[in-house]
């Protein structure tokens, strides 16, 4: 079966797998919270740096301005300025992100436990849809300044239809929206064979050969997106 026939098979497979999760980052108590990444207390976010060393630069993030490597598995690397890589936007419950497409690169189907996403279309067609949670698909293509919603928790995605590199931006109201995939969540993490093949339908074959697929794309994913991956 080739990417295109397993894609589809697991996007029908799951469309009825998806909940919807309710939650929101905590309102700020004060200015600024610039996030202390070095600090070691486990907290429901990270704890605030010293103000008195908080310089202008700590709200500013300048990592965005090139294109992501468009040879990565689906042709669609992410590139991200949530908590974890830009500390100035802890507590203002809000991130940001850049998407290039190869023509024809993916976005593979996902969603985000935290957070509501939009998303705005730069440069290209790119297709988008997501899926709620009667099993309704709602899909249209954006050209160059349109811009589109992904509700909390709902399957969604984005396909460059187009010929030429597309690009978008995107912003999710959380500082750390979460992110899972729908192949590396099911067939990539070490459920059960018996399990995935009773639930889907699928033979035992169908499955190992889904399983080495995302085990395969989850490494070269990995590999490519040098540290931008979503959390």
């Amino acid at each position: 079966m080739g990417k295109f026939g397993v894609l589809v098979v697991l996007t029908v497979a799951l469309l009825a797998t998806v909940h919807v999760v309710d939650g929101a980052d905590p309102d700020p108590l004060q200015d600024f919270c610039v996030a202390d990444e070095s600090n070691k207390l486990f907290l429901n976010g990270f704890p605030c740096k010293d103000p008195a060393t908080v310089t202008s630069e700590d709200f500013t993030f300048r990592g965005l301005r090139n294109q992501g490597n468009l040879s990565t598995s689906f042709g669609a690397p992410l590139q991200t300025a949530f908590v974890a890589q830009f500390p100035g936007i802890n507590a203002q419950g809000i991130a940001w992100a850049r998407l290039d497409f190869a023509p024809g690169g993916l976005n593979v189907p996902h969603w985000h436990q935290r957070a509501t996403e939009i998303l705005s279309c730069q440069e290209g067609q790119i297709l988008v849809g997501f899926v709620d949670t009667k099993n309704k698909l709602w899909s249209t293509t954006l050209q160059k300044g349109d811009i589109t919603v992904f509700p909390r928790g709902l399957l969604h995605f984005q396909l460059n239809t187009g010929k030429t590199v597309a690009r978008a931006v995107l912003a999710l109201n959380s500082q750390n929206p979460g992110r899972s995939d729908a192949g590396k969540s099911t067939f990539g993490s070490g459920i059960k064979e018996q399990i995935l093949e009773k639930a889907f339908g699928l033979s035992p074959e169908i499955v190992k050969q889904l399983e080495k697929f995302f085990s395969v794309a989850h490494l070269q994913e990995a590999q490519s997106t040098s540290g931008h991956e979503v959390q």
